[in-house]
C-alpha cells in the first residue's frame, strides 16, 4: 500500500464506543476548561442549569479540525439523539503533501461563539474528535447577558432580547413570548376588498 493511501483508515479505533454517564465531569458555567481529545474521541462534560436562559459557548478549536458538539437534556447526547448539534471547522490550509492532501499546519487556536437557549435542567454536552489526530480544545460558557438581560426568560428561546424587551418570532406573544398566538387576529377579518 502507498504510504498516505488508507492511512486515515488505520488511525481510527478498532471499535468506538459511545460515551457512558461515567465518563461525564460536573463542570459549572463560568469556567474556562481545556482539554486534548483523541483522535475519534469524546470530551464529556455536564452542569446544572437553574433557569432557562441562553447560553455563550466560546470554543477554540485548532485549524483543519472538525469537533461535533452534541448536547442533551437531562440525558446522554448521542450522534442520533441530541438537543443540541453544533459542528466547529477550523478552515484548512491547502499546503504541498505528498498525498496532495491540505497538510495541517500548526496555528493557534480558531475561536468560535455559539448561543444556545438552554431550558433549565441538567445538560450533557459531548464534544466529538472527528480526527486522525488529537485535538487541543479549549470551552468556556456562560449565560449571555445580551440575549437575557432584561428580557424575562430570555424570551423563552421563542423570540429576540432587543433593549431589553422580547420581539416574539411568529406564533408567540406576550412579555417572555410563552403564549400562542393566533395569526391573523379573527378580528381583522372584518373588510373584504372590492375591485
Amino acid at each position: 500500500m502507498e504510504e498516505g493511501v488508507g492511512s486515515e483508515h488505520q488511525k481510527r479505533p478498532q471499535k468506538t464506543i459511545p460515551p457512558d454517564g461515567t465518563t461525564f465531569k460536573m463542570m459549572e458555567l463560568g469556567q474556562h476548561l481545556e482539554e486534548t481529545i483523541p483522535p475519534y474521541g469524546y470530551w464529556n462534560m455536564q452542569f446544572y442549569q437553574s433557569e432557562s436562559a441562553y447560553v455563550k459557548f466560546e470554543v477554540s478549536i485548532p485549524r483543519g479540525s472538525s469537533i461535533g458538539v452534541y448536547g442533551r437534556r437531562n440525558a446522554l447526547p448521542t450522534h442520533t439523539s441530541y438537543d443540541i448539534l453544533h459542528v466547529l471547522s477550523g478552515y484548512k490550509t491547502p499546503g504541498p503533501s505528498r498525498t496532495g492532501r491540505a497538510s495541517k499546519v500548526i496555528a493557534p487556536l480558531q475561536p468560535q461563539t455559539m448561543t444556545k437557549y438552554l431550558e433549565q435542567g441538567h445538560w450533557f454536552l459531548s464534544l466529538y474528535n472527528d480526527d486522525g489526530d488529537p485535538q487541543e480544545v479549549s470551552l468556556h460558557g456562560e449565560v449571555s447577558s445580551e440575549f437575557t438581560e432584561g428580557c424575562p426568560r430570555g424570551c423563552s428561546g421563542n423570540g429576540d432580547c432587543i433593549l431589553g424587551s422580547c420581539q416574539c418570532h411568529p406564533g408567540f406573544a406576550g412579555p417572555d413570548c410563552t403564549q400562542k398566538a393566533t395569526y391573523p387576529p379573527t378580528d381583522l377579518w372584518c373588510c373584504v376588498w372590492a375591485s
